[in-house]
């Protein structure tokens, strides 16, 4: 993960927003990163906001596989001995699945 390897590691930030729209932070907030996987389940969440959990989870699936997030063998195994759904949306295929579910015809219109 070359990106966070050139992030400083003491930096720290936290953003708080409460379900009236009030925000708190505090920290390094204006300092820009990479989110990387803290992203997949929010992008799980609102998959599931949009479609629903039955559809959500009748393309991804939910059982921790056991292996490395980056794990294509994950994959395969589930596809051939459980007869899917093959992915997890914790682990990087499912989340791109999970990514493949959101709506918005435009990468602007997914964020």
């Amino acid at each position: 993960m070359p990106a966070l390897a050139a992030v400083d590691p003491t930096l720290y930030g936290l953003a708080l927003v409460t379900a009236e729209g009030k925000v708190f932070t505090d920290g390094d907030i204006e300092t820009q990163v990479s989110i990387q996987s803290i992203s997949k389940p929010f992008t799980m969440a609102k998959a599931i906001e949009e479609s629903g959990p039955d559809a959500s989870f009748g393309v991804i699936g939910v059982d921790a596989t056991g292996m490395n997030l980056n794990s294509i063998i994950s994959i395969e195994l589930a596809k051939c001995v459980q007869g899917g759904p093959e992915m997890n949306a914790m682990v990087n295929p499912g989340a791109i699945a999970a990514t493949s579910i959101v709506r918005g015809g435009t990468r602007p219109s997914r964020r």
